[in-house]
């Protein structure tokens, strides 16, 4: 089995490259990931080469035997010791088939029979190579979902959307966003309201992440006629996660101060401003381009926080219901894992009404409840193999 490999996301040929510069990246990450694809599979070969006919040493009495012996039976085929190697290795095609056989099985097969037929007899035996009719094509496919399987993109690509009416900004944001592999796309039209969507849903856009750009001196002037208060809220009624990014340094700041407009109203104005949407910093503009970007990737990728728990508590299940379950507490979760045996987020999954309700102290509600809140999240304690929890 091959490691996993991950490759970087280069620009859709549809919509072309802008520069010579991005072209020649986007040959060179391609390059270094086909590249890297077939290292994964030289050192795959090289893991086969070094285990071949491993059958032939673990086994090396029986083995041993059988050969001494052959000479006093003629099917020497028939013997148990023949059958282990032939089935439990996987480069005996001609005598058996694994189902998901591929090209590295070929190859061992290939080097082995010429390894053997010149080692011992000076040729080779062309009829040791002929492979059952459809055979290769399987191994072909299965080694193309063997690779696909293995290969998975770095980033999570998304789109972003600038307001036409960024004015000249609009032109340095596309500039940057299309040299960003994490975006699929940058491109201006009108937003309903904020200055830059991310989005990864073409069909609803509402559930990408919109920002509203301000600059200190906008943002100051903005909050004297009220404006960016109703942008906020617009933002928040429109879609699923909004910010307001301030751009400019804490000295641009100090000095963007007077006696009309004091340092306690504008940080009483973030307060309020925190009500309803987040407020977020960037020292510069290329600092604010990349933060929206990266707190869109963290919005959209779809993966949850996970509670890690100190090595002195070993039993998830323990962990789960004494941390993410809403009234269970260390005594109940204690009891309900001495009582039914639990050791791992599978028991847990296995639980039943039941066997809840023999549990000293666990009733009818509880046990619903608790049935309820591990149903809902049955999907992510499936997929957990380092036995953390979600949150």
């Amino acid at each position: 089995m091959i490691k996993p490999i991950t490759i970087r996301p280069t620009q859709n040929p549809d919509y072309g490259w802008e520069t010579k510069e991005e072209l020649l990246n986007d040959t060179l990450f391609h390059i270094h990931d086909v590249g890297n694809v077939l290292n994964q599979l030289a050192n795959e070969l090289n893991e086969i080469g070094y285990s071949h006919d491993w059958s032939k040493i673990k086994y090396f009495d029986d083995f041993a035997h059988d050969c001494l012996e052959r000479i006093d039976t003629p099917d020497f085929k028939s013997r148990s010791w023949y059958h282990i190697h032939t089935t439990n290795e996987r480069h005996h095609l001609n005598t058996h088939e694994p189902a998901d056989v591929n090209l590295l099985d070929v190859l061992e097969m290939i080097a082995d029979c010429v390894c053997a037929g010149k080692s011992r007899t000076g040729t080779v035996n062309p009829s040791f190579l002929v492979l059952k009719q459809g055979m290769l094509t399987k191994a072909y496919w299965n080694t193309v979902k063997l690779i696909n399987n293995n290969v998975k993109l770095e980033w999570w690509l998304m789109y972003v959307c600038i307001d036409t009416r960024e004015q000249d900004r609009k032109f340095h944001a596309l500039n940057y966003y299309k040299k960003q592999k994490e975006i699929n796309l940058a491109y201006t039209g009108k937003l309903p309201t904020g200055d830059y969507l991310f989005f990864n849903d073409k069909k609803n856009p509402e559930n990408g992440v919109v920002f509203e750009y301000k600059t200190i001196e906008d943002f100051i002037g903005s909050i004297i006629d009220n404006r960016v208060f109703n942008q906020a809220i617009d933002q928040n009624l429109e879609f699923l996660w909004h910010y307001v990014i301030i751009v400019g340094t804490e000295q641009e700041k100090e000095s963007s101060l007077h006696y009309d407009f004091t340092k306690k109203e504008y940080n009483g104005a973030i307060d309020s401003l925190n009500t309803i949407t987040t407020v977020i910093y960037a020292d510069d503009e290329k600092e604010a381009f990349y933060r929206m970007m990266n707190l869109s990737k963290k919005c959209l990728d779809g993966r949850m926080m996970r509670k890690r728990f100190p090595k002195k508590y070993p039993n998830p299940a323990f962990c789960y219901l004494d941390y993410c379950c809403y009234g269970i507490g260390y005594e109940k979760a204690d009891i309900i894992i001495s009582f039914l045996h639990l050791q791992n987020l599978d028991d847990l999954l296995k639980l039943t009404y039941d066997k809840l309700v023999e549990v000293p102290g666990i009733g009818d509600k509880t046990a619903k409840l608790l049935l309820e809140k591990i149903k809902q999240d049955k999907e992510f304690l499936e997929d957990d193999p380092n036995q953390t929890i979600l949150i």
